[in-house]
């Protein structure tokens, strides 16, 4: 057997670069819940890789501080004050962006709210002290049943749900056209609709809040559904996968931030954590995840846990 003695293509593999992967320049993204948290970690890590950014949020002010302290004159975060609770409010965003631009090229649905307390189990902890295994005595059924009665209300419900679920529905709808125009608009680039989750919407236990752990399993399989119904039903190409977060610092877990630059922080609050990588997760894990889910073009109708192995090891 005889091979070319012609000198080897070292350039052959440059696309095959970080750089060039998840390259976004020229991109267009805008994420709801992009202020603080989890929003704020996808926007600086879109905006890293070259995407033009719209963060969306009802707290002006919040919006205009962290455009201020994380964006630039080149380089800029763009507020857009909004709110998503109603149908009526997604409609009405999707028009003020139109009046900005004529594409959209990445949708970061992320805003949500963390529901009523209730009794009930989580493993999280890495003191163990609230695994039901390690508790002194279980609660007789009758307790059990009166507290779960008390903790919960139709009204805590359908008020989550409002925000965390159909939020994401009517805003994709209402943005979907302008996603379309963002793939027509490019070469080998299909637009993205990503959803943010949580692996609360995976486990079986309910971590003490059992609404908000089937409002994001709802989310999961809304996430799902779009994505068939575009891809099925559909002309557009528009890619739809979820992220499903393990604990990240956010005003959900965190309960404060930085007001100077909009960052939440967990350190000194949950270090460690009983799981693989026996910590929270960090806004590169977060950035490195949404960068992924936008750039692949081979991904669709998936939920990506970034959990540090927490649903490998824990119900």
């Amino acid at each position: 057997m005889s091979y070319s003695s012609a000198p080897a293509d070292h350039t052959a593999a440059e696309h095959l670069a970080p750089g060039k992967m998840f390259d976004l320049t020229g991109k267009i993204a805008l994420i709801t819940g992009g202020a603080t948290g989890i929003g704020l970690m996808q926007a600086r890590g879109l905006r890293a890789a070259g995407a033009k950014v719209y963060i969306v949020g009802r707290r002006g002010e919040v919006l205009e501080q962290t455009a201020k302290v994380h964006g630039s004159d080149d380089r800029p975060l763009i507020p857009l004050t909004a709110d998503i609770s109603t149908k009526e409010g997604c409609l009405s965003l999707a028009d003020e962006f139109s009046k900005h631009e004529s594409k959209l090229d990445i949708l970061i649905s992320n805003a949500g709210v963390v529901g009523p307390l209730n009794e009930g189990s989580n493993t999280a902890d890495a003191s163990l002290k609230m695994h039901p295994e390690h508790r002194e005595q279980r609660l007789s059924i009758e307790e059990f049943a009166k507290k779960s009665l008390e903790d919960n209300s139709p009204d805590d419900w359908d008020s989550l749900f409002r925000i965390n679920v159909y939020a994401l529905y009517f805003l994709s709808l209402a943005f979907l056209p302008l996603l379309a125009k963002g793939t027509e608009a490019s070469t080998a680039w299909s637009s993205t609709i990503i959803t943010t989750g949580s692996i609360s919407g995976v486990v079986k236990q309910s971590q003490l809040h059992v609404s908000y752990n089937a409002s994001k399993a709802a989310v999961h399989h809304v996430t799902k559904m779009l994505a068939f119904e575009v891809a099925a039903a559909t002309t557009a190409k528009v890619r739809i996968n979820a992220i499903a977060p393990g604990t990240f610092p956010s005003q959900m877990t965190a309960k404060d931030k930085n007001d100077d630059t909009s960052i939440s922080t967990l350190k000194g609050k949950m270090d460690e954590m009983a799981l693989p990588a026996g910590r929270p997760g960090r806004e590169e894990d977060m950035v490195q995840a949404t960068q992924f889910l936008a750039s692949c073009q081979y991904l669709n109708g998936q939920i990506l846990c970034v959990d540090g192995g927490f649903t490998l090891t824990e119900p």
